[in-house]
This record gives C-alpha cells, sequence and structure tokens, in this order.
C-alpha cells in the first residue's frame, strides 16, 4: 500500500478502536451494583468543630460497617455493628435507599429503620475498589465534636 492509502486506513482503525473502549466504559451507577466488604479503615476526631481532624485511629478488623450490598433498583443493605458492647462486634444488616449525587461525587444513603442518613464522599472508585468518607456530628453548636470515617470497600469477585 501506498503511504496515501495508509494513512486514512490506520487514523479509520483508530478512530474505531476509541469508540469501542469508549462505548465499554462503564458510569458509577453502573460500577456500583454488587457486595463491597471492608478491608481497611480509621477514624478521625475534631473536637471543637473548627480545628484540623486529631486522633487518626485504624479501625481493624471490627469497622462498624462490615459489608454494604448495592442493588441495581436504589436499595442497598448495610452490614452494621449493632451497637451493643460485647467481646466481639455484633453486625445487623439495615435496609437503606441509595442514590448518586448530580455530580457522582457522593454516594446518599438513607434508612428509615435506622432513622439516620449518611452522605459518603467518594475519593476514589474503580470496579473493585470504592474508598469513601463520612461524617458524624455530636453535640450542639457550644459543645461539638465531629468524627470522620474513612472506609476502603473491595467488591466481592462475581459480584455484578
Amino acid at each position: 500500500m501506498g503511504k496515501q492509502r495508509t494513512t486514512p486506513f490506520l487514523a479509520t482503525v483508530v478512530i474505531a478502536g476509541a469508540l469501542i473502549f469508549a462505548g465499554c466504559k462503564k458510569d458509577n451507577s453502573e460500577k456500583l451494583p454488587g457486595t463491597w466488604e471492608y478491608q481497611y479503615g480509621s477514624v478521625e476526631v475534631q473536637y471543637d468543630g473548627t480545628g484540623p481532624y486529631e486522633g487518626y485511629n485504624p479501625m481493624g478488623e471490627t469497622p462498624d460497617i462490615r459489608k454494604v450490598v448495592f442493588n441495581e433498583d436504589g436499595t442497598a443493605s448495610v452490614w452494621r455493628w449493632d451497637g451493643a458492647y460485647t467481646a466481639e462486634k455484633n453486625y445487623e444488616a439495615y435496609p437503606y435507599t441509595w442514590e448518586f449525587s448530580a455530580q457522582k461525587d457522593s454516594i446518599y444513603l438513607a434508612s428509615s429503620e435506622r432513622a439516620d442518613k449518611m452522605s459518603w464522599k467518594i475519593h476514589h472508585f474503580t470496579n473493585h475498589e470504592l474508598d469513601i468518607s463520612f461524617c458524624h456530628h455530636i453535640g450542639d453548636k457550644e459543645n461539638h465534636m465531629s468524627i470522620r470515617y474513612i472506609y476502603v470497600f473491595h467488591k466481592k469477585r462475581n459480584s455484578k
């Protein structure tokens, strides 16, 4: 082939390849459904509500959230510590609904059973890893404490 025929042919192959790979890319709402299991995490505390977070404490093997199953229909099951102080943490599955923020940088979770809402800020998200953080605020305007939870979950193999 001459140079004139090779250049348009190669350009066509490159463009076709780019379109195929672009079509295969999943958006966040397609990647999220499945079972996500806790890998590691930490807890940080802000005592007065204005200063920097302090007291980095790794959660180790006993996180407050052990596993999350996100369903395609916008429901989820969150395996959370039941709050009982026993020799080992007991986990119960609680029902939630979930949705992404408009910017797709946060996941909103709401539960009527627990009467709580969580806003998970996404720091890193792939097909196999979800790195999030969320805050829990305690107290009033004068005596305020904020606890930031940082979690890394891995998606269970063969899970959507």
